[in-house]
């Protein structure tokens, strides 16, 4: 078997591992295996009593081989536990990290190229193989894999970034010191002067990518947007033609603490109704399905109805709304993100909330929704259009080119 038709992926929670960070090249391994690559999986084992991906069947293929290796960042920091001696160890754990780390100390691949590195050696060498994909975060993985470079010159090495990495929000970067941050600096000049190929699935930060790497880089790699898509595996669901009594509006996706100031404006417009327009009020139903419902959120409000993740179940849920509801923060706004590209193929009107970005736009542009207060596009003002058969929709929008075998067929042109 040629070396092209093996493929080394690094993943660090690749299914059945939980998280939404799995589910991206959990997806792109499943396509590949069936366009008859080999696909070999380095990830970090789950975390002990952890739930099971909702990607995790998708994985499940002869050409699929997944090598799940110990994890070597603390627990007691990536998982804190209660309790007196359990804090005296987080802080013991801490001041270690910060006294062996330079950069940040909050990525859980720290310390993982001790078993990572034998791995990936064995089957590059076993299988023959060339192409070498990596996504972060973490980030640290992205430098362990970008330094089989300095042992094996052959390699062609793509880098996936699925967020930002030095203006990220999360991961202590926020708070980093002056050193710190040049060390986390120099960790990502080590990978794009390695990297043959660097994706993202966001046009912005492909280009902040492909700048900072002018500044100076010896190598220069190739710079591409490879966006997130939507599974047709996933959509084979029953028709709906919209059976509800009431309108309802699906959510499906993690409330993170940066929305706080979105769903207080959501929140806002509901309860506007329920005071001014009890006939529109009762004609509404709002379902948030998320791996972390804030029950606190909307209380007082019986049309919102919070609940916790249901898996692929929610695409029946999504099927069967009249509107799909999408929340971005400020710092998210530009990002079509995954349950972005899985509404369009079910052909609902998307209501955004979120401050102007490229979501919006993309939304206003090609009349797939509207963004909530934009205009006179109240609740109030979108529920009667609704009612009235006056909200446009572009029911011909071709899709065709968000789907997985469409991001597959891409990510194939990088391989060598």
């Amino acid at each position: 078997m040629s070396s092209f038709t093996n493929i080394l992926l690094v993943n660090f929670d690749f299914p059945p591992n939980d998280g939404i960070g799995g589910r991206r090249w959990g997806k792109l391994a499943k396509q590949l295996a069936k366009n008859g690559f080999q696909v070999h999986v380095i990830k970090a084992n789950a975390v002990e009593g952890s739930a099971q991906s909702t990607w995790a069947t998708d994985v499940i293929h002869e050409n699929i081989h997944v090598h799940s290796l110990p994890r070597t960042y603390p627990e007691i920091i990536s998982h804190p536990k209660s309790g007196f001696l359990n804090k005296m160890r987080y802080q013991l754990a801490k001041k270690q990290l910060e006294a062996s780390e330079a950069g940040t100390i909050y990525d859980i691949s720290i310390g993982w190229n001790k078993v990572f590195r034998p791995c990936a050696e064995e089957l590059i060498e076993k299988h023959k193989i060339k192409n070498v994909i990596a996504t972060g975060a973490p980030w640290n993985l992205l430098v362990y894999a970008s330094k089989l470079k300095e042992k094996y010159p052959f390699l062609n090495i793509i880098i996936d970034y699925r967020d930002p990495w030095l203006n990220a929000r999360n991961y202590g970067m926020q708070g980093l010191s002056f050193d710190r941050k040049k060390a986390e600096e120099q960790k990502q000049k080590v990978v794009l002067e390695n990297a043959d190929v660097v994706l993202s699935p966001y046009g912005y930060l492909t280009k902040e990518l492909q700048d900072y790497a002018m500044q100076g880089m010896q190598a220069q790699a190739k710079f591409e947007v490879l966006q997130h898509f939507y599974d047709e595996d996933d959509l084979r669901i029953e028709d709906s033609k919209g059976t509800n009594e009431k309108i309802v509006f699906v959510y499906g996706g993690d409330l993170y603490l940066e929305l706080d100031k979105e769903l207080e404006y959501l929140r806002s417009q509901i309860q506007y109704l329920k005071d001014f327009r009890k006939d529109l009020y009762e004609k509404i139903e709002f379902r948030i399905f998320s791996s972390n419902p804030d029950y606190t959120k909307f209380v007082g409000l019986e049309v919102v109805k919070m609940q916790k993740s249901i898996g692929k179940m929610i695409f029946q849920e999504l099927n069967s709304a009249d509107f799909h509801l999408i929340l971005l923060s400020k710092s998210k706004r530009n990002d079509r993100t995954t349950k972005f590209f899985e509404y369009l193929p079910l052909r609902k009107p998307i209501l955004v909330v979120a401050e102007e970005g490229e979501v919006s736009k993309f939304v206003r542009d090609n009349n797939l929704g509207m963004t909530l207060g934009e205009g006179d596009n109240s609740l109030e003002r979108i529920i009667e259009k609704k009612m009235s058969s006056t909200l446009v929709f572009n029911t011909q929008f071709n899709y065709s080119e968000y789907s997985l075998q469409h991001a597959t067929q891409q990510l194939i042109g990088y391989l060598k």
